[in-house]
Order: C-alpha cells, then sequence, then structure tokens
C-alpha cells in the first residue's frame, strides 16, 4: 500500500507570539488537499480553536491529539485518513522521575513535551506511528536532555514496525542518538527550519542564527521510498513541511 505522509511544525503559538496564524491554517489544509497526504504529523498546535478550524476544512480526514477542554498541551496532533488506533500520550519525563514536568528536562512553560503514539494496520501489518518535539538544543547544556528524551522515546517502539515523525531539534544530524536498526527516510539534506522563511525573524524567532535540518520522518523497517521532498513555499510556518510517499 502507497501512504503519503509529512511532519511538519505548524508554530501554532497564539498572537502575539505568531502571526498570521488563520491564513497559515488555510494554506495547511490547501497543502494537505493538494498533496494528498495519507497521515499528517503535526507539531505546535497547542489551541483547540485551531484544531477544529482545521477539522471544518479537512472533513474527510480524522484527528487525533492529547488535548483537554482548555488546549493541546502537548502541541503534537495526528491528520489521518485512515483510522488510528489506541491514541496514548506520554509527556517526558523529569530529572526527578516525575512525569508531566513543567521544570527540568522540560522547561518550556506551558508546553508538555513528549510523544504522541498510535498505532494503524495497513494489509494486516501493524505499523507503530509516534509523533515528538523535543526540547530545544542549541543551547549545549540541554543536549544531554534531549539524548534522554530520545532513549525515553526508543522504549515505545518494542521492536514493531514504526514510522518516527518529529521536530528534534538539532542542529546537525549525528546530534541524534539512533539505533542501527533506525533510519532517517526523509529528505536530510538540506534545512527545513531556514532563516529565509518569511517568519523566521518574527518575535523569538529572530534571535535563530542558523539553519536547522530539525524535521524528520524516521522508521525501522524497511520501505520503497518513492518520492521525499522538502517544501519552501507556500510558507505556512518558520518550518517547512517534511513529506514523503512510500509503499509498505
Amino acid at each position: 500500500m502507497k501512504l503519503k505522509i509529512a511532519s511538519i511544525n505548524i508554530w501554532g503559538l497564539p498572537w502575539p507570539f505568531s502571526v498570521d496564524k488563520e491564513k497559515r491554517l488555510k494554506r495547511l489544509a490547501d497543502l494537505i488537499m493538494n498533496e494528498s497526504l495519507t497521515i499528517i504529523a503535526l507539531q505546535e498546535i497547542w489551541l483547540n480553536w485551531d484544531i477544529n478550524a482545521l477539522k471544518k476544512k479537512l472533513t474527510g480526514y480524522y484527528f487525533y491529539s492529547s488535548h483537554n477542554a482548555l488546549f493541546n498541551p502537548s502541541g503534537l496532533l495526528y491528520i489521518s485518513k485512515i483510522p488510528l488506533k489506541k491514541i496514548r500520550y506520554h509527556p517526558f519525563p523529569s530529572k526527578k522521575g516525575f512525569f508531566v514536568p513543567y521544570f527540568g528536562d522540560n522547561p518550556e512553560f506551558p508546553s508538555k513535551k513528549g510523544i504522541l503514539i498510535s498505532k494503524m494496520m495497513i494489509d494486516s501489518k501493524l505499523i507503530i506511528l509516534i509523533n515528538t518535539h523535543l526540547t530545544h538544543s542549541s543551547d549545549p547544556s540541554k543536549s544531554k536532555i534531549m539524548q534522554n528524551q530520545m532513549k525515553f522515546l526508543l522504549k515505545f517502539l518494542n521492536n514493531n514496525p514504526s514510522l518516527i515523525f518529529g521536530d528534534f531539534n538539532i542542529i546537525n544530524i549525528n546530534d541524534i542518538p539512533l539505533p542501527k536498526d533506525i533510519k532517517i527516510i526523509s529528505k536530510s539534506d538540506s534545512p527545513t527550519r531556514s532563516l529565509d522563511s518569511h517568519y523566521s525573524r518574527k518575535l523569538f524567532n529572530k534571535f535563530e542564527k542558523i539553519n536547522k535540518v530539525c524535521d524528520l520522518i524516521l522508521s525501522n523497517f524497511k520501505t520503497k521510498i518513492i518520492e521525499k521532498k522538502i517544501l519552501y513555499a507556500p510558507q505556512i510556518s518558520d518550518h517547512c513541511p517534511v513529506i514523503m510517499e512510500i509503499e509498505i
């Protein structure tokens, strides 16, 4: 079966922390339909209002998140043409072992970074889906935190065929500690967070000093890769959509 999959950090903070969000969400919905995407893993979509706005535009898709009555604390969301099963959210642990931390290993208040796990059946084959957003690691002192978060994520694969989507917040591909059986399958030779973006110098993002290859799709099983690309236009965020077509 062929799947067209994507990982996208939408930078969905409320105004004034992000700009042109309504316009960007429309571009995102148009992109999903124009590219005929099967599974989309979004990061940084925090508000239920924004999730509902996408639901109205993407009536043929299922939506899965960890949202509560107020907002989506993980910022993680799946949009899928295929019904997914057993959605579970696991926040990253802190240094003291407590979950759902606001400080320590997960200092980006009020978010609760972690992993959103789901399962799907493709031709009687179980596939694990993991969507994540690691802690910002430009500061060398936080690199250990990022590595610990990645180790935490890998525990949930359980040797099952898995696809991992996310914003790994890295500058160098080699910063990700991956076991031999897990490979980066998306395009990884070009930056996905570029200072050339119209949105990169707005407010907090203006402090970034370097392009990053931080948005990736990984796999621990053999897939036939038909196409992989990074979309630099239309701009829907300070990150560029990472898109792949694969055959399982």
